[in-house]
């Protein structure tokens, strides 16, 4: 086999494999309260996903350090309170299969990686039902740039033409596209769902047991395809 021989499921974690969107827009809420700031669900529908540290430093008109500081306040909040975040149904079953599928899997996030194994992980299952877990913290640029795709594929050996990314947000579908791999949005919302078709998403599946069946298919096309592609 070649360097990059393998075949792999790169999914997005916050509001895709775990329900942690109101919680995160919650904790956000209460950071920017506290610095006399108000943070309204479209505030928070526009930036979830991206790296944080930009929004804070335009909405209070801060410095770097002191929009870090505030962050780091948000992160303390929403640990405080992770013990409430579940993960979606059939978040486990979905990570089994495509490990029994021959996947390998990365979890690609834009929250911290000590907060992902720390927090997000256990809700689904444990630490070796992934290969890999990659954070906005590890590469130059976050989502909706491709860096975090790229460093997961380029570590796992995977090409982008063997390689499906998952994710709720349109930045996730940004960063797929920009790394060349098929990419799948996640949302029951309706105008959600419309809103990733229209950034670019190849499908979108409605829940995990949709992207499921999507992602085994997937894999059964790349099977049958010639050796080596």
């Amino acid at each position: 086999m070649g360097d990059r021989d393998h075949t792999g499921l790169l999914i997005d974690v916050d509001g895709t494999l775990v329900d942690t969107e109101e919680l995160h827009f919650r904790t956000w809420h209460q950071a920017f309260r506290e610095n006399n700031a108000e943070f309204s669900r479209d505030d928070f529908n526009r930036v979830f996903g991206l790296d944080p540290i930009p929004t804070v430093m335009t909405r209070l008109g801060c410095a770097r350090e002191r929009a870090c500081e505030i962050s780091e306040r948000k992160a303390g909040l929403f640990r405080d309170r992770a013990a409430d975040v579940k993960a979606f149904p059939g978040a486990a079953t979905l990570l089994a299969e495509a490990r029994n599928d021959g996947l390998l899997i990365a979890l690609v996030s834009s929250t911290s990686r000590a907060d992902v194994e720390n927090f997000l992980l256990p809700c689904i299952g444990q630490r070796g039902i992934v290969d890999l877990v990659v954070t906005g913290e590890m590469v130059a640029r976050g989502k909706p740039q491709p860096d975090t795709l790229e460093l997961a594929m380029e570590t796992l050996g995977i090409a982008p033409a063997r390689a499906l990314t998952a994710g709720d947000t349109i930045f996730d579908v940004a960063a797929g596209r920009k790394a060349g791999v098929t990419v799948v949005g996640v949302s029951s919302d309706a105008t959600r769902a419309q809103g990733l078709r229209s950034a670019g998403a190849h499908q979108v599946a409605a829940d995990l047991h949709a992207l499921r069946r999507i992602v085994s298919q997937w894999t059964l096309h790349l099977s049958n395809l010639a050796p080596g592609y």
